[in-house]
């Protein structure tokens, strides 16, 4: 609104005749023509911002940025695993609450590590003899093996501690002739490759 300037320069061409409603019950519609005649009092710039800015936010949400921020909730963040109470203990044994083979980052680490399902099944559920859990370096080790074959057909197990990563030995001497005779496949990172040698047992 401009200070001191008719309603009528304010107005849309074309609309001059039309008439405006009063507000007040009971009066009668006045021609545009007559309220052009009229003057509005001057009011301030200062006035004339305030009340724009205060109009301007009649509308706005209170569902922005910040308010969802706050409705937020925050969860609470998952505790670190330690595998170190397994050390001692036959991975069939259960430590807080689990066997070793069944703790989910065991298991995920093995199977990130193994691409091969077959030698997946033999180290979860198929073991015989298997050796006590020990901490080799940083790592943990479970060494297991086929029931009354473990000469030839065995594998072991090394995992940090957190259960983030882990790397297999397996050795089957019956599918490992010629070339590949006195070796033992490593996995890692879902890959494998031969090395010489057998699995370790410790």
């Amino acid at each position: 609104m401009v200070p001191g300037k008719p309603v009528a320069a304010l107005v849309a061409p074309g609309i001059t005749d039309q008439t405006v409603r009063l507000s007040r019950a009971g009066e009668k519609p006045m021609p545009m023509r007559s309220i052009s005649r009229c003057r509005l009092p001057s009011l301030g710039p200062g006035v004339l911002l305030a009340a724009m800015v205060a109009l301007a936010g009649c509308g706005g949400s209170d569902d922005g940025p910040a308010a969802n921020q706050s409705q937020a909730i925050t969860e609470p963040a998952a505790p670190a695993i330690d595998l170190s109470d397994h050390v001692g203990r036959y991975p069939p044994d259960v430590v807080d609450g689990a066997a070793f083979f069944a703790v989910p980052a065991v298991r995920a680490a093995v199977e990130a590590a193994v691409p091969d399902a077959e030698v997946r099944g033999w180290i979860f559920d198929k073991a015989g003899p298997q050796s006590p859990i020990a901490l080799v370096g940083d790592r943990l080790s479970s060494f297991g093996c086929e029931t009354h074959n473990c000469g030839d057909h065995n594998w072991v197990v090394l995992i940090d501690k957190a259960a983030t990563k882990a790397e297999v030995c397996y050795r089957d001497a019956e599918t490992m002739v010629g070339a590949m005779a006195g070796q033992s496949r490593w996995y890692a990172a879902g890959k494998a490759e031969m090395r010489p040698g057998e699995c370790p047992s410790e």
